[in-house]
């Protein structure tokens, strides 16, 4: 089996008591959480011409993934500065650098059409790059999405908490699996949540709910999880841990259910540690 994951990188850069240096990236942290899982992925996005894009593809290659298809730009790869305090971040500044340009070629998307499954992160900070041409940047989304249908593998996709309601129209029935962050919802009102967002087409739809876990829906049953308890040190990237250890379950077929846990497990035990991997 092998998942590919698509879009955003950058270096995260601590600033205050904490000053380092982190590789991430919401595409980049999902690909690692689906390596370590077991299951082998392949990275598809662009750096710059730089010391950071250099730093972004030799950590990615030492964890043993596939950056055949990371295109090189003459740039700068994008960088996030992050703040701690106490034990939640702060993103308090970022250039996306290259990655204003990003698309998609017709021999990436030949490649990514020889995987199990390909997820799309919906870049849910790109449009504030598009002056405000969210209409042009939807469509960019729904023509890649569309291709991945056509080609028929299996697509994903993180709304996280953004209102992405255009997107999900212009996506709605090309998009397997739904990811979407909703925190402090009753049961009643997750449920009724899940059923809404089921209504785009989905196949499974994931919500996670910070301390109060994550559920799956599948138009039948709603399957809750409960959190996994940590000492938190930095809660960077969980989101996307979690997401990638989830599909390294599901694309090799094992129950919903166990696929939530080990997810779960995966992305506490990440909190427990600086950066996003």
């Amino acid at each position: 089996m092998k998942i590919a994951s698509v879009g955003d990188n950058c270096v995260d850069l601590y600033e205050g008591q904490h000053q380092t240096v982190y590789i991430g990236g919401n595409a980049v942290n999902l690909a690692v959480a689906v390596k370590r899982s077991g299951v082998d992925c392949s990275y598809i996005g662009l750096v710059g011409e730089d010391s950071h894009g250099i730093l972004v593809k030799e950590a990615l290659t030492q964890e043993g993934i596939d950056v055949s298809n990371v295109l090189v730009k003459p740039g700068k790869t994008a960088w996030t500065k992050v703040l701690l305090k106490g034990n939640d971040r702060h993103f308090i500044e970022e250039d996306l650098g290259v990655q204003r340009e990003f698309s998609l070629s017709e021999e990436q998307l030949k490649f990514i059409a020889g995987h199990d499954l390909v997820h799309y992160t919906a870049f849910t900070n790109w449009p504030t790059a598009y002056l405000g041409e969210i209409k042009a940047y939807d469509e960019m989304v729904k023509a890649h999405v569309s291709r991945f249908h056509q080609d028929q593998v299996p697509v994903s996709m993180d709304f996280s908490d953004a209102d992405l309601t255009g997107l999900l129209e212009r996506t709605a029935g090309n998009l397997s699996i739904g990811f979407f962050s909703r925190s402090g919802l009753s049961e009643d009102q997750i449920t009724l949540e899940a059923r809404k967002l089921f209504t785009y087409g989905f196949q499974l739809v994931i919500l996670t709910r910070g301390q109060d876990g994550s559920c799956a829906y599948d138009g039948r049953e709603l399957l809750l999880e409960s959190s996994s308890p940590v000492k938190v040190v930095d809660p960077l990237g969980a989101g996307d841990a979690f997401i990638g250890a989830f599909l390294s379950q599901y694309v090799q077929q094992i129950p919903v259910r166990e696929c939530l846990r080990h997810a779960s497990r995966y992305a506490a035990e990440v909190c427990t540690r600086f950066g996003g991997f």
